[in-house]
C-alpha cells in the first residue's frame, strides 16, 4: 500500500496581527514565512503536509476545523491568501488543489482533476483518467 506524500504552501499576503498569526500557524504545524514587500510586511506559510482539515485541542484531541475560514480571520482586508496543495501517491494518483479565500470569508478554488469536466465542456470528450 503507498502513502500519499503532500506539500502545501501559500502566497504573501498581510495579516491584522504577526503575533496572532505566528500562534494560529503553530496551531497548525505550519512554517511561518516572511517577506517585506514595498514596505509592507507579508506572512505565508510551508507545509510538508495537506492543507490541514483540522488541529489538536488543548487537550491534545483531535478536531476539524475550516482551516480556510480561520486563515481568513487573520488577513488584513484588501489582502487575499492562495493556498496551493501537491501530493501523489507513487505516481498512481497526482493530486493539485488550489484555493484563494480573502479576510471576509470569501473564497474560490480549483483542482488539477477539474480538467475532465473542462475536457468535456471544451471537446465533448470524456478522457482516461491520469492514474494508475
Amino acid at each position: 500500500m503507498a502513502d500519499y506524500i503532500a506539500q502545501s504552501r501559500s502566497n504573501y499576503f498581510r495579516v491584522r496581527n504577526a503575533r496572532s498569526y505566528r500562534r494560529f500557524a503553530a496551531r497548525y504545524n505550519l512554517t511561518v514565512i516572511h517577506t517585506e514587500q514595498h514596505g509592507k510586511h507579508r506572512y505565508g506559510f510551508l507545509s510538508e503536509e495537506s492543507i490541514p482539515t483540522g488541529r489538536a485541542d488543548a487537550k491534545g484531541e483531535w478536531i476539524e476545523t475550516d482551516f480556510l475560514q480561520e486563515l481568513s480571520r487573520q488577513l488584513t482586508r484588501g489582502d487575499v491568501a492562495v493556498v496551493m496543495e501537491i501530493g501523489s501517491e507513487k505516481q498512481r494518483y497526482l493530486i493539485g488543489y488550489a484555493a484563494a479565500i480573502d479576510a471576509r470569508g470569501r473564497r474560490i478554488q480549483v483542482a488539477l482533476s477539474d480538467i475532465y469536466r473542462r475536457c468535456e465542456e471544451t471537446f465533448g470528450v470524456t478522457p482516461t483518467l491520469v492514474e494508475y
